[in-house]
């Protein structure tokens, strides 16, 4: 059942004649009178509701929408949040009724009583009505922000404005967004302006008295806070000031040294602090997301020898809001040796020798630390670099430290620890801390002197690096681990502290027994019920004895919940983990086959909530169980799922609700594998509409071994709408091990349709037949019952007249339709239309056919010149043609592939496009053509390459069936070359000679002309001479490179490139840039030696298309080098490598920056023989052998998506082989596993 929802407006005579207020900009105040104040005449204005969000409703006795809509704002707008005390934040919310008839006032009076209307105002003068009318129609809506110091909006921003009603969800939801405000700070009062006179109380306020301060413009304010430090005493602060404008600071130093400072935002847009050495920018201030509280930031700057000049420069450009400001404090100038020295002190490391290297520096961060001492924070470093410090240190021992990533915006994995060059994952060394939001390390320290390093990128913390010298000798116990108490279906982590040397081993017992493969220092616990409870304890041992903790607790507390396992007639065991609001309960309504169910509501205001119920079975076995979901609309923002074992993946998911009228119970069926599994049900609550879940009929069922007897479907006749889902549950079944699933239509397989539930997207006339699946395992097979699916439904007859196509149906799926029109038109005299004029609609229209076959259609669009809107087609949701300009008719022709094919026209605006547009579709033909030999209407062009240019060949070919093609190269086939396009990308030697193609099918074939590819390109051999190297490279861009033999890295020749042109905005948008390109066959690395003179410049080296800006690979950006080693990572494959440089400016110095590039090599790596695997299958496991090096650690990684891996277990190699277990568990289909040696 589909609800169709109607909005409707009436049109009115009046026109704006001032200027009409749009969303997102300020409304001015406006006074209108009160229509039933005790006192006549009595006023309204806007700015009486200072500090409310105020909702206008724009009507008049005679509008009939006006009387459906002004009742239910009243009601379910005003007095719903006067019942609340406010939005959910607390501001007020106020409804002015604002009447634009002043004919007939007894018909007024009476429809406000009827609409129940409280603050009602007359607007004959058109005050307010002028500011907001745009369509001359009512009823008009407009919500405005009434609340100062809001951090999202302007004081008396328009957040909404819409002619007709569009709910009460979408204002409530628009209401809520707004925040209490914050009190700006006052300008003037208690503030000290600094000029040129108060210098010296501008020295105190930076806790610097040794600054030589100016500030700019001539008119510049900065102000002194006393409410808002570092410190708790003052800072400086900038003034109010317009919209593009800017104020600063600047200051004398002289290097060498580090300048470092604290600074802030509000977190608001519009807004830009950023710091200048010498009129060249080295910082600029990241703000935090607008919902966030403003932090102060640390800075940092390296000031190079001599003298400089270093600027704060704030400025606003596109703000919404006046009273926001830049704040500066604690600016403090540091020679190298002193940032050394605190360094040291900051982690406690009193006469370690410290060395840094990498971009930027570490510096003592007293904002940061766990003491008085401060921490060590990573500053001033750029995009794609780290900066790092290294120490020795002496083993065998221990060296712990504590780390963190106070802001938001910069991920725990911005950190790296290596020793001995070697990185360490930090995961794997991780202890508990008692320190809140700290991280804290143990690193194992082998015997000897080792290098430990760490190296990070922005605004990394570590402090109290302690490092702990052993004897060799038997393990002792430091910490050991601690009873821990949790709930049925949680998770429990023990952990022990232990110290020896060689290092120590691990084995966890519970209630004396060893825990399979838990050999770590930390032991975790998952989906523990009442009989996991024991006493846990562990072994620690080396070759000169062992310890074993004394035992703790391990209590796991199971409060079954028999009342719910009641209402969902589950007979087992049930605990709710609901707490975070009314989690899952019994009702006796909406339940599957009378009596009751399990149920979880979520009001609209309540979003991000998880509510979870578990269940624990003994597999092997079969869940079945219905679920449905409930809204007051139909939208996939919730979901109800079903996990076993862990929340991450789930089995299966429901994310379609519907309203209570049309909402249906759906059936699910799951296997579970043998032992006991703990099974999850969440209610994913999202949206901003109130919503329920309902979960009832959960049955489980053992099984034994043996082929399937039996399969249940759930009906024998299924009719689907035309364009709907067809969804096939198989609703009971057995066989043990668990069946695999082959779906079939009228007898034949259905290609990957092998999961217990059949989904078929688009049901259209020719899916209508005979479905059946078949069961089988390896003890044998059965075959389902038929089911018959009818499609029903016609279509939209309309738009298939309207585009003269009488062997196709057509369906609007958009939020605006394609219409029959009459019409000038592409052929006949009938055509279709959309006419869109807001760039959050489009037009969608669909059809399906079954291929092969030959489509034809004329399109054409008409309007403005589109800036960014389009109307375009897809084949199976896969653009082929677009329409993103005015135009006339135009005819277009597709082949269709064989088998069902989506056919869809998407028309839609771009964000920029203003006033109506229409897309217009017609004379639509799918035919199957006669039977021809191929035609090559298009022959493929050679072509003479200069450059790096890329080259692509094409041809068009026409023919039926539809031929196959297949290209040449010099008489030999291409692998994977059949299509129409053969790209062939930046052409290389081995690409020079002849190519063609073959099109082919079964009435003949057909060869097109060669087409010659040459290269025209000079060499330039002195640039392998002297790179030192045999490498081909091709140059490109604008600059010339050039031997050098007075500065070279080997004492012989290097490569030099200057000269490059100043990138100069004001002047032109070009930048001036140099490459060098290569092709190299990986996998290997490229060696070479850099120098670089110059403050502006960018030099890159990467591997993939050409691209000014691919930071993906070594970048180094503004600074020297002198002669130092870097390295490219090839991979395996064949790839193109680019060494590109850019030139920056303007500079002071007005001269180009200037490379040298020498001692070039490519290492390539021998690949390693593959490893002989041996695979066989015992129980349920998967037995797994390889082949390895005896003497190597082996690490076995368990991933679910191909991207994130955790290490599930650890293999040290004694002998050439390594064998391990694997479960097999078909319920998660998205397992993989890979095997890792050191590197």
């Amino acid at each position: 059942m589909r609800t169709l929802i109607l909005t409707l407006f009436l049109f009115v005579n009046f026109t704006a004649s001032a200027q009409v207020v749009e969303v997102g900009e300020a409304a001015r105040d406006f006074e209108i009178t009160d229509r039933y104040a005790s006192q006549l005449p009595h006023s309204i204005k806007l700015s009486d509701y200072e500090g409310h969000v105020i909702v206008l409703d724009f009507f008049a006795w005679w509008c009939g929408p006006c009387r459906s809509s002004s009742p239910i704002v009243e009601q379910d707008i005003y007095e719903y949040f006067q019942d609340r005390d406010g939005n959910d934040h607390g501001v007020p919310v106020t409804v002015i009724a604002v009447n634009i008839e002043s004919d007939n006032p007894d018909r007024t009076d009476q429809f406000v009583d009827e609409a129940g209307l409280k603050l009602v105002g007359n607007d004959f003068d058109r005050e307010a009505w002028d500011q907001f009318n745009q369509r001359s129609a009512i009823p008009l809506f407009v919500i405005i922000n009434g609340v100062n110091g809001n951090t999202e909006y302007e004081q008396w921003e328009v957040l909404y404005k819409k002619t007709g009603f569009e709910g009460v969800n979408k204002f409530r939801e628009i209401i809520n967004k707004v925040k209490p405000g914050i009190t700006p700070p006052n300008t003037e009062e208690g503030a000290v302006e600094v000029g040129g006179a108060d210098i010296l109380d501008f020295r105190e306020v930076l806790d610097n008295d040794e600054l030589d301060l100016y500030v700019g413009p001539a008119d510049a304010k900065w102000f002194k806070d006393l409410d808002v430090s570092t410190d708790g005493s003052d800072s400086l602060r900038t003034g109010v000031i317009p919209n593009h404008s800017a104020v600063w600071l600047e200051t004398s130093v002289k290097g060498p040294g580090f300048v470092f400072f604290q600074w802030r935002t509000s977190n608001d847009y519009g807004q830009d602090f950023s710091c200048y050495l010498d009129d060249e920018i080295v910082s600029t201030f990241e703000r935090g997301f607008t919902w966030e509280v403003p932090k102060w930031m640390p800075g940092l700057v390296h000031i190079p020898a001599g003298q400089h000049t270093l600027k704060w420069v704030y400025s606003k450009n596109l703000a919404k809001k006046p009273n926001i400001y830049g704040w500066l404090d604690n600016v403090q100038l540091y020679t190298e040796k002193e940032v050394l020295q605190d360094s040291i002190l900051a982690l406690g490391l009193e006469g370690t020798t410290f060395e840094f290297g990498g971009q930027g520096m570490w510096v003592k961060d007293e904002m940061n630390g766990l003491d008085d001492g401060g921490g060590l924070t990573s500053l001033g470093v750029g995009q794609n670099e780290k900066v790092w410090f290294q120490i020795t240190v002496l083993g065998p021992g221990y060296m712990e430290f504590y780390y963190k990533t106070p802001y938001s915006k910069v991920p725990a994995s911005s950190l790296s620890f290596y020793l001995d060059e070697k990185a360490q994952d930090l995961n794997l060394t991780r202890m508990s801390s008692s320190h809140k939001g700290w991280t804290r390390s143990m690193i194992k320290i082998p015997d000897g002197k080792h290098q430990a390093r760490w190296s990070a990128k922005n605004n990394v913390v570590i402090d109290s690096v302690n490092i702990m010298g052993i004897q060799s000798g038997a393990p002792v116990i430091v910490n050991p681990p601690s009873s821990v108490e949790v709930s049925a279906s949680e998770s429990a982590s023990f952990e022990v502290d232990a110290r020896g040397y060689p290092f120590p081993v691990y084995q966890w017992l519970l209630d004396g027994i060893p825990l399979e493969g838990e050999t770590g220092s930390i032991l975790e616990l998952n989906n523990l019920w009442s009989d996991h409870s024991g006493h846990i304890s562990v072994v620690v041992s080396n070759e000169f004895g062992s310890v074993e903790s004394t035992s703790v607790d391990l209590n796991v507390n199971e409060d079954v919940d028999m009342e719910l396992a009641k209402a969902f007639d589950f007979d087992g065991r049930v605990v709710s983990m609901g707490k975070i609001s009314e989690g899952w309960s019994k009702v006796t309504a909406n339940n599957a086959f009378g009596g009751d169910a399990v149920y979880s509501f979520e009001p609209a205001n309540r979003q991000g909530i998880s509510n979870i119920f578990a269940v624990r079975v003994e597999g092997p076995g079969y869940m079945k169980f219905k679920w449905r979901l409930e809204s007051i609309l139909r939208h996939s923002e919730d979901s109800i799922e079903c996990y076993i074992d862990d929340i991450e993946d789930p089995l299966v998911f429901l994310n379609q609700t519907a309203t209570a009228e049309s909402s249906e119970w759906n059936d699910n069926w799951i296997f579970i594998p043998s032992a006991y599994h703990t099974v999850f049900f969440v209610f994913e609550k999202n949206s901003i509409y109130p919503s329920s879940a309902f979960l009832d009929k959960l049955e489980f069922m053992k099984v034994q071994p043996g082929k399937p007897t039996f399969v249940d479907l759930n009906s024998n006749l299924i009719n689907v709408e035309l364009g709907e889902s067809l969804i096939l549950p198989i609703e009971n079944a057995d066989g043990f091990p668990f069946p695999n699933f082959q779906w079939q239509v009228n007898g034949e397989d259905i290609f990957q349709a092998t999961e217990s539930v059949f989904r078929l997207k688009n049901a259209w006339d020719f899916d209508a037949a005979n479905y059946s699946v078949v069961l089988s395992n390896q003890h044998g097979s059965i075959k389902s019952k038929l089911i018959k699916v009818n499609v029903v439904g016609k279509g939209d007859l309309s738009v298939a007249e309207g585009l003269d196509v009488e062997n196709l149906k057509f369906l609007n799926t958009g939020q605006s339709n394609w219409v029959k029109i009459s019409a000038s038109n592409g052929e006949g005299q009938n055509a279709v239309i959309s006419s869109l004029s807001d760039s959050d609609t489009l037009s969608r229209l669909l059809s399906m056919v079954e291929g092969p076959g030959v489509l034809e259609f004329a399109w054409k669009i008409d309007g403005a010149d589109f800036d960014g809107g389009r109307l375009s087609f897809s084949i199976n949701d896969s653009e082929v043609s677009v329409l993103n300009t005015k135009s006339d008719w135009k005819k277009t022709k597709h082949l269709i592939g064989p088998g069902k094919q989506k056919l869809e026209w998407l028309f839609r605006l771009g964000a920029n496009d203003i006033g109506e547009y229409q897309g217009y579709l017609d004379a639509v033909r799918y035919y199957t053509p006669k039977e021809s030999i191929p035609i090559l209407t298009v022959q493929p062009k050679g072509f003479s390459v200069e450059g790096i240019e890329d080259v692509t060949l094409q041809v068009e070919v026409e023919g039926w069936p539809i031929p196959d093609l297949q290209w040449f190269h010099d008489g030999v086939p291409i692998n994977g070359a059949n299509n129409k396009r053969l790209p062939i990308g930046m052409v290389w030697p081995k690409d020079e000679g002849d190519y063609w193609v073959v099109a082919k099918n079964s009435i003949g074939e057909v060869k097109s002309g060669s087409a010659t590819i040459k290269i025209a390109r000079e060499i330039d051999e002195d640039i392998g001479l002297a790179l030192d190297t045999d490498i081909y490279f091709v140059v490109g861009g604008m600059g010339d490179w050039r031997l050098e033999s007075n500065n070279t890295s080997d004492g012989i020749d290097a490569i030099k490139l200057s000269g490059l042109p100043l990138f100069d905005p004001a002047k032109s948008s070009d930048v001036s840039y140099a490459t060098l390109t290569t092709q190299l066959d990986g996998p290997g690395e490229l060696l070479f030696k850099l120098k670089i003179k110059g403050s502006h410049q960018i030099f890159r080296a990467y591997l993939g298309d050409f691209s000014l800006w691919n930071s993906d690979y070594l970048t180094i950006k503004d600074r020297e080098i002198n002669w130092e080693n870097r390295s490219l990572l090839i991979p395996d494959g064949t790839h193109t490598v680019r060494l590109m440089f850019i030139q920056g400016g303007p500079v002071q110095s007005g001269l180009s920056s200037s490379i040298w590039i020498d001692e070039l090599r490519f290492l390539k790596e021998e690949r390693p023989a593959p490893p002989e695997i041996s695979i066989a299958v015992f129980n349920e496991d998967l037995t797994v052998s390889l082949n390895v090096e005896p003497g190597k650690t082996y690490y076995l990684e368990t991933s679910t998506n191909l991207k994130d891996w955790d290490i599930s277990g650890e293999y040290g190699s004694i002998g050439e082989s390594i064998q391990f277990d694997l479960p097999l568990n078909i319920l998660k289909k998205s397992s993989f596993f890979r095997i890792k040696t050191e590197h």
